[in-house]
C-alpha cells in the first residue's frame, strides 16, 4: 500500500504562509503587539494544535488509506475508508480545530493581533465549507456509515 506521508508537508507550508501573512499584515498596518506575555497559554495551544493535526494525518493515512487533502482539490489522495477513531471520536473536523489552536497559539506567542484573530475571522468560512461542501461529499462517498457517524459525533467539539 502506498503511504502518502509526503503530504505531511502541506500543513507545514500552510502554517508558514499564514504566519508570514499575519506578520506582513501587522507590519503593513503598523499594528501594535499584544501587550501581554501569554506564552503560558500559547505553548499548550501550539503543542496540542500541532499534535491534533499530525494525529489527523496519521489516522487518515493509516486507517483511511488516504490523506486529509479534500477531494474538492484532488480525489487522488482522498481517503478510501471513513475514519472514526482517535480524535475523530470527539469531532468530525479535528484538523480545523488543531489548525485554529495552532494559529491562536502562534499569534499569542509572537503577540500578533492579526494572527491571533485569523481563526476567528475565517471560522465562518470554514464552517460553511464543512456544511455545504465537505459533508455532502462525505455523505456521497460513505453513505449510511457517515450519516450514522454524523449523528454520534459533533461537527466541532461543542
Amino acid at each position: 500500500m502506498n503511504k502518502n506521508y509526503w503530504t505531511l508537508i502541506a500543513p507545514v507550508i500552510f502554517l508558514t504562509l499564514i504566519y508570514y501573512l499575519g506578520v506582513g499584515i501587522d507590519n503593513y498596518f503598523n499594528l501594535p503587539k499584544i501587550p501581554l506575555n501569554l506564552n503560558l497559554i500559547a505553548y499548550p495551544l501550539i503543542i496540542i494544535g500541532i499534535g491534533i493535526m499530525f494525529s489527523v494525518f496519521y489516522l487518515f493515512i493509516e486507517f483511511g488509506e488516504g490523506t486529509p487533502i479534500p477531494t474538492q482539490f484532488t480525489s487522488k489522495f482522498a481517503t478510501k475508508k471513513l475514519v472514526t477513531n482517535g480524535v475523530f471520536k470527539y469531532s468530525r473536523n479535528p484538523f480545523a480545530i488543531g489548525m485554529f489552536m495552532t494559529f491562536i497559539g502562534i499569534g499569542l506567542y509572537i503577540q500578533s493581533y492579526s494572527l491571533t484573530l485569523f481563526p476567528i475571522v475565517t471560522s465562518p468560512v470554514v464552517h460553511l465549507f464543512m456544511m455545504y461542501i465537505e459533508e455532502p461529499d462525505m455523505e456521497r462517498r460513505f453513505g449510511k456509515e457517515y450519516l450514522e457517524y454524523k449523528k454520534r459525533v459533533p461537527r466541532w467539539i461543542i
